[in-house]
């Protein structure tokens, strides 16, 4: 069955109901051909407590770092393991707290290690490494580094602002460019670089973006979703050498919701949609207000060239894992149901899946929770036939 084709006006009139029942089959589908993270590899090198970072390099090789951790392993293109980069500890070639994996323009794997305040970066050989300050306590809080062009490269930054009401935090987040020498360039993404004319209005230029998962469609243009996915996509650009929001592209409708939990210490939370989160006292008596988010999974390249967003959409009633697909223009094009599950069931295939990395050779590398341990999926998005 072929996946239906909608413009983007049609989402706003049929609604997610409409969208989710005309879509029951897709004629895309993800393939897998390796897993990282079962024992299979590697006796005791090939469990993971968390996936933090992978990414990959020019030969093939995968390299997969726990959330904070102080070492990486590294293993072959097909999963064999081959070496432990690192270990504990603040001494050169030693990690306190990784928060970013990646590849400088020129080869070199790049390793952002927040405890110690510092860049180590290996040679293609991984037989040297040397050391960078990072200038910045906000680059510190770097997720992601990516390529951006031959000569930058790119850091995905989260951390938290201050704001409305008086004493909450939410939090934000900030593009850093830098140089193959490791220093910033310039920052985009936060607040500041949003148009007033801009419809997603003022609360945007004050608040800025949540959680980033940038995707570079080429050096001059970053494309943007948010992990809490408020239904759009935010492309940035630079233009005679400074980054601006360029477009806001329209993508499935989302339902936010509220609920009030008067008696929070006897609530079962896995009972709640796995994307709830507590946000603050609603009420007398230390009531909680949940907020219900549709999230975002990260985006990447299809084999045609087509930009794809992964998401686990709620309606309210039940979550669909799935993909929205766009053209380079920002029109949506179509939607692909993957997974779907009731309200209160996590351990659904899939369902808590986050793009991590796309290869060049298109790979995607997902984390993935498999029946409570994490694991690293390699696959492909391929037509269904």
């Amino acid at each position: 069955m072929s996946s239906q084709r909608l413009d983007v006006g049609s989402w706003q009139i049929v609604g997610l109901l409409l969208l989710l029942a005309a879509n029951a089959a897709s004629a895309q589908r993800l393939t897998e051909d390796l897993i990282l993270g079962t024992g299979e590899h590697h006796a005791t090198e090939d469990f993971y407590r968390s996936v933090g970072s992978v990414t990959t390099d020019s030969n093939g090789r995968i390299f997969v770092t726990e959330y904070h951790g102080g070492d990486i392993r590294v293993y072959a293109q097909d999963g064999e393991y081959l070496t432990t980069l690192g270990s504990r500890g603040a001494a050169p070639g030693e990690f306190q707290t990784i928060n970013a994996l990646g590849m400088t323009p020129d080869g070199r794997l790049v390793v952002l290690d927040q405890r110690n305040h510092r860049f180590t970066w290996f040679a293609p050989g991984l037989d040297h490494y040397d050391i960078a300050p990072v200038h910045g306590e906000r680059q510190l809080w770097a997720s992601q580094i990516l390529n951006l062009s031959e000569k930058e490269f790119l850091l995905s930054q989260s951390s938290f602002r201050w704001g409305e009401p008086e004493g909450a935090a939410s939090d934000w987040g900030v593009l850093h460019v830098h140089a193959p020498t490791f220093e910033r360039t310039a920052s985009f993404a936060d607040g500041e670089d949003f148009s007033p004319d801009d419809e997603m209005g003022e609360a945007r230029l004050k608040s800025g973006l949540r959680y980033l998962n940038p995707l570079v469609l080429h050096a001059d243009s970053v494309l943007v979703s948010e992990e809490y996915y408020p239904g759009y996509l935010t492309l940035f650009v630079r233009k005679d050498g400074a980054w601006r929001w360029a477009q806001t592209w329209q993508g499935t409708p989302v339902e936010r919701r509220y609920r009030v939990l008067d008696q929070p210490h006897t609530v079962e939370w896995e009972d709640l949609p796995w994307q709830s989160i507590p946000t603050g006292w609603a009420g007398p008596g230390g009531s909680w207000r949940v907020d219900v988010w549709s999230t975002s999974r990260g985006l990447a390249l299809s084999p045609a060239g087509t930009i794809l967003h992964f998401s686990y959409i709620f309606d309210g009633r039940q979550g669909v894992f799935g993909v929205e697909e766009f053209a380079r223009d920002g029109q949506l094009i179509a939607y692909h149901k993957l997974q779907r599950s009731r309200e209160g069931h996590t351990a659904v295939p899939l369902a808590h899946a986050m793009v991590m990395h796309q290869d060049a050779l298109g790979n995607i590398y997902f984390s993935h929770g498999e029946d409570g341990a994490p694991v690293v999926r390699r696959m492909q998005w391929r037509p269904a036939g």
